[in-house]
């Protein structure tokens, strides 16, 4: 009986090694790339964290600012 296996191994061998060597170069490249992938998300994390806080104090200061501006527009109505 000629089964699959026999079939790989012995008439069409050649034809799987490259892909089997490219999987592996693409394992390779996959894993080194982790680190880069770990410090692009650390580096995002620390913008985000900077936009935050940046955005936190603009929004207090314009909130400060409108509301200055309310008390002053207040205080100039006739009651």
């Amino acid at each position: 009986m000629y089964d699959w296996l026999n079939y790989l191994g012995t008439e069409h061998r050649d034809a799987f090694i490259p892909e089997t060597e490219k999987d592996i170069i693409i394992r390779e490249a996959l894993a080194a790339r982790q680190p880069k992938a770990s410090r692009y998300r650390e580096v995002m994390l620390a913008v985000g964290q900077q936009l935050s806080t940046w955005g936190e104090a603009m929004q207090q200061r314009y909130d400060d600012a409108r509301m200055a501006k309310f008390e002053r527009d207040a205080a100039n109505e006739p009651c």
